[in-house]
């Protein structure tokens, strides 16, 4: 459905690589002469520019500005070590957090979770989100215990090479953990 964003989509109007001569292996954009012995120029000599006396009087140090307010220190994050295989986790995460969910939410359970749904797709982590499951119907502690095992479980089936406690694994757990809520809360028209 349309040309990806990496290819090009109209031909490039760069002349090609020409082959420089039957000596060379070098390239080169512009077809131009062989460089020869003949045809080379000697370089100019550089000359350096005399050197003052030293003036009599240093100039004055400045002190050095007086640093800005220091700023909470940004934490930078690796990238993911195996971004293919956290996505099988994630959608594997979303078919189990259906599967257990889906039979434990009855008799208005719904609601209670809908009201939730916000905070708990913002978790950071899996502990976070089964704390807000737990939170939003007593009920769910079993199922939110046995999610989050399975959380554990299933990394290591999808070969995921990230650590469980990395931020990656726990954001696309959390993704996975809720897609299969919001699939439940969906049939019910949440």
């Amino acid at each position: 459905a349309g040309t990806p964003t990496h290819l090009p989509t109209a031909p490039s109007t760069a002349p090609a690589p020409v082959r420089m001569g039957p000596d060379s292996n070098a390239f080169s954009m512009s077809p131009g002469p062989v460089p020869t012995a003949a045809n080379r120029t000697n370089p100019t000599t550089v000359r350096a520019a005399p050197l003052s006396a030293p003036s009599a009087s240093p100039a004055p140090l400045r002190a050095r500005p007086a640093p800005a307010a220091a700023a909470a220190p940004v934490r930078q994050i690796s990238p993911a070590q195996s971004p293919y295989e956290l996505a099988a986790y994630q959608g594997a995460l979303a078919r189990e957090s259906y599967r257990v969910l889906y039979p434990e939410i009855e008799n208005g359970a719904q609601v209670s979770l809908a009201a939730k749904r916000v905070e708990m797709r913002n978790a950071p982590t899996v502990a976070d989100w089964k704390r807000l499951l737990s939170g939003a119907n007593p009920a769910f502690s079993k199922a939110a215990a046995v999610l989050e095992r399975r959380a554990e479980v299933l990394r290591g089936e999808t070969r995921v090479l990230d650590p469980f406690e990395s931020p990656h694994t726990q954001k696309a757990a959390v993704f996975g953990l809720q897609a299969g809520l919001e699939k439940i809360l969906s049939l019910y028209g949440m």
